[in-house]
């Protein structure tokens, strides 16, 4: 009886060593066909994606954020004439772009991947973050600037928890890293899978501003037809249609009430929306600032951006009246072309 205990011992002992060998096998050969399987996207690049990097100093009551080699500034800025503020990007002490803003604050991060860099600058107040623009370096060389119309759902989440970016040759995505995120275009909360947004690596020559920016844009663009922030929307929405190259209409919504249908015209140089006048006054608009309403003053300024629209909302200011953005909570949308 005894010898049959230990004969059974040792082919348990046997047994146990030999299936958690396979186990472990299995798992090895599992692992690889996982790793043999995942596409390499970025045509064996070694960096397939940014890494994320802390500023070795910051001084935040000038604004200056450094890194090795990578000196950011954000100075204020105020355009007097055309009662536009917002913010001066400078990299390397050299002036790359004018955010046209209201965000109380402005909050630079960097990612770097070999010689490329990504900037993303978060725009936020009390009442939370806007969304991101990004600007993208080769070799110290700003060659594009988009705008992520997202944030994250939980507070105070740390930058590199929530985003991170893919670096194939061509393009580069942005991943959220979270399960959810708000949408600040549509203010909805959606599932991180839905966003799919790219950005093309094209050289964008003369991006050191927003105005040589939209120069090169305006000569060959189409302004003709309808703008919304989201072509699928259906219903009564703010909106943009253009008759021709030059005028068109504003249509001001406020949850499906309308507001007002308003008489627009393009600026001489096109880089601004002009009120002309009113044609439809609905119950929410206060008649009481008609009269004071200037013709052809400038109630918006653009860039054009993928073919779309980058609305800066500023409205009747000197009338404190309509300031509200009609696109969207913060003061900039991206208003998509509706062919």
């Amino acid at each position: 009886m005894r010898k049959i205990i230990i004969i059974q011992f040792i082919l348990f002992i046997f047994c146990f060593y030999n299936c958690k060998e396979n186990s472990i096998q299995n798992k090895t050969v599992e692992n690889k066909i996982i790793e043999d399987t995942i596409p390499n996207s970025n045509g064996g690049k070694e960096d397939s994606f940014f890494t994320f990097k802390n500023w070795n100093s910051i001084d935040k009551s000038k604004a200056i954020y450094q890194s090795p080699e990578f000196l950011v500034k954000l100075n204020n800025y105020l355009d007097e004439e055309k009662n536009v503020g917002g913010k001066k990007v400078y990299i390397n002490n050299k002036e790359i772009n004018f955010i046209i803003t209201d965000a109380y604050v402005l909050t630079p991060f960097l990612f770097i991947a070999g010689n490329e860099k990504i900037l993303l600058i978060q725009e936020e107040d009390e009442g939370g973050i806007y969304g991101y623009i990004v600007y993208y370096f080769e070799n110290e060389k700003c060659i594009k600037r988009d705008y992520l119309n997202i944030s994250p759902v939980e507070e105070n989440l740390e930058i590199d928890k929530f985003i991170r970016f893919s670096n194939d040759s061509q393009v580069i995505k942005p991943l959220i890293l979270t399960h959810k995120y708000y949408d600040t275009n549509t203010d909805e909360i959606k599932s991180s899978n839905q966003y799919t947004f790219i950005i093309n690596k094209t050289i964008e020559k003369n991006i050191n501003n927003s105005v040589k920016h939209n120069d090169i844009n305006v000569k060959q663009y189409s302004f003709y037809g309808l703008f919304k922030t989201d072509c699928n929307l259906k219903g009564n929405v703010s909106n943009i249609s253009f008759n021709n190259e030059k005028e068109g209409y504003l249509y001001l919504y406020d949850n499906s009430k309308l507001v007002a249908k308003m008489m627009i015209e393009l600026s001489d140089d096109k880089k601004s929306l002009q009120y002309i006048g009113v044609n439809i006054i609905g119950e929410r608009f206060d008649t009481s600032k008609l009269a004071s309403l200037k013709k052809r003053e400038t109630i918006a300024t653009f860039e054009i951006i993928n073919n779309n629209l980058q609305i800066f909302w500023i409205g009747f200011s000197q009338e404190k009246f309509l300031t509200k953005n009609p696109f969207g909570k913060e003061n900039s949308s991206i208003l998509k072309k509706c062919d």
